[in-house]
């Protein structure tokens, strides 16, 4: 249309920007210009020297013109720049791979792979990734680096999100793209406003935010409501009082596993909404929570044993009822413990994770991370340990005094039936004590869902425990003399052994347990 009426003689066979013609009757003309129009177009004066100006500066801009009329892919998701920062920016950008990264072109020997690169002062050498989920074709799943500046239909990324069509990326201050995706089809942009409400009683109950009329967002607040997947949402000015408030209210409610439960849907929330420094900081608050917790229980189950109580005239041993009771609490915080430090310890491994995208250009700020939460994690470890260490320690004060009994009476004779024993009650005297205590060991861990792995440690324990006391004893009664026939032998008396108590066991050297948990090489996968 832009040349002149010389040159459209000479190129009939060049098509139009729509590719064909229209004349006036309807029909297709390949290339062919009327000549009225072509009359119309010829230069009044015929001069040959302006006629080839014509021509050259009709030749650039037909140049220009076919750079610009670039039709977009029809068979990948491109991206479509609506501002940049450089003349020579591109208009379209196509992800040919199933991820695509944006960012600033990176030295020679550092850096990942780089799809796109932009120019920018605030754009990193790997700024996001845009990946395609599955299946495909479907949302794109759009994640920022370590410390880029992304918005999402102008709001900030600090996570990873779902993109549609039609969204609006904004890269830094100086790049805003919006992605396409041909292969679907075009949904309402999310950055659209609404049409304006019908005026009347719906129209003034309407949301001057999103447009949704007062139905619309009590079905919106229902669907919510009545869904089954557990969310957790707060405010970060909130999250102290928060944690607090979990952590107080443990053995309060019915739930046994409450708190590890709350505080792993805090963890879902922070990794979900706030930025990834974040998270660090949650789990180092929630150890110490804990283990804060956990101390005060520990002191005071000691304040109530009877070496401590001696000014109010209280002399022996508890019975494994109190015991119990009072081992309730560290039991429950070994139980929830447990299952913090694997939620820990899985998001952990998503961290490291990205150690394989982000580059070498955030090792740093990524190992700082992972040092943090290590180190949030040697505390639950601590809080274990310790929990276990103070339980198994009041269940042998027990079993200490309950095992000399099986000595002094042989329940393991040929008139004692055990096999067909189903109370206590009926068991043999001198086993009757013992059995009690494991009776109410094995309830406490099942009443505190303990972990299976932990249960087994704790009665392995007991067990060595049982069996060293035991054959202590024995050699300490070989010393004083031969058994009499009488089964009696020489040892101490039971009004000896009231006079002079032997002292309790102290409490025991343990070696590391080994807690269920997940190996950082291969997770298992999530059932």
């Amino acid at each position: 249309m832009n040349l002149s009426a010389r040159k459209r003689r000479e190129r009939k066979a060049v098509l139009s920007v729509a590719g064909t013609e229209v004349g006036p009757a309807g029909e297709e003309q390949d290339g062919e210009v009327a000549p009225a129009q072509a009359q119309e177009a010829e230069p009044a004066d015929g001069g040959v020297k302006s006629g080839e100006a014509e021509d050259s500066a009709d030749g650039a801009n037909l140049e220009q013109l076919s750079q610009c009329l670039i039709q977009p892919p029809t068979q990948h998701p491109y991206f479509l720049l609506l501002l940049g920062c450089d003349k020579q920016d591109f208009v379209i950008y196509v992800m040919t791979r199933r991820r695509h990264v944006f960012g600033r072109r990176p030295q020679p020997d550092k850096g990942g792979y780089v799809d796109t690169f932009l120019c920018a002062p605030d754009i990193l050498p790997r700024h996001c990734c845009v990946r395609e989920a599955e299946p495909a074709p479907g949302p794109a799943l759009v994640r920022p680096f370590r410390g880029a500046a992304v918005t999402l239909n102008g709001g900030a990324l600090v996570r990873e999100a779902k993109l549609h069509p039609g969204d609006l990326l904004g890269l830094g201050q100086h790049f805003l793209f919006m992605y396409k995706d041909p292969r679907t089809p075009q949904p309402r942009p999310a950055w659209l406003p609404r049409p304006w409400a019908s005026p009347g009683l719906a129209g003034a109950f309407s949301c001057q935010a999103c447009g949704r009329s007062l139905q619309e967002r009590q079905d919106a607040f229902q669907a919510y409501v009545e869904s089954r997947e557990p969310e957790l949402r707060y405010r970060p000015q909130e999250e102290e009082a928060l944690l607090r408030e979990i952590v107080r209210l443990q053995g309060a409610t019915a739930f046994n596993l409450a708190p590890a439960f709350l505080l792993g849907l805090c963890l879902e929330h922070s990794t979900r909404v706030l930025e990834p420094s974040h998270f660090p900081r949650l789990v180092t608050r929630m150890a110490q929570l804990v283990k804060e917790a956990v101390w005060e229980k520990i002191k005071e189950v000691g304040d109530r044993q009877p070496e401590n109580q001696q000014d109010k005239g209280q002399v022996g041993v508890l019975s494994i009822e109190e015991v119990a009771a009072d081992l309730r609490p560290l039991m429950l915080w070994m139980a929830n413990a447990m299952e913090l430090l694997n939620l820990v310890q899985k998001k952990v491994l998503d961290m490291e994770k990205e150690l394989d995208l982000e580059g070498s250009s955030h090792d740093a700020l990524l190992s700082s991370d992972l040092e943090t939460c290590d180190e949030a994690m040697a505390v639950l470890d601590e809080v274990i340990m310790s929990t276990f260490q103070q339980s198994v320690y009041y269940l042998t004060k027990t079993l200490y005094s309950a095992l000399p009994a099986l000595l002094d009476s042989n329940p393991f004779t040929a008139t004692a039936d055990l096999s067909h024993a189903q109370e206590l009650s009926t068991m043999p005297e001198g086993i009757r004590g013992t059995l009690a205590i494991y009776q109410a060991t094995l309830e406490l861990t099942r009443e505190c869902e303990l972990h299976p792995d932990l249960v087994s440690q704790t009665f392995g324990y007991l067990f060595f425990f049982s069996n060293a006391s035991l054959f202590n004893t024995l050699m300490e009664r070989g010393e004083w003399g031969p058994r009499g026939a009488g089964g009696g032998g020489a040892r101490l008396s039971e009004s000896q052994a009231a006079r002079n108590p032997s002292p309790p066991p102290p409490p025991p050297p343990f070696l590391p347990l080994s807690h269920p948990r997940i190996s950082r090489k291969a997770a298992p996968s999530c059932p």
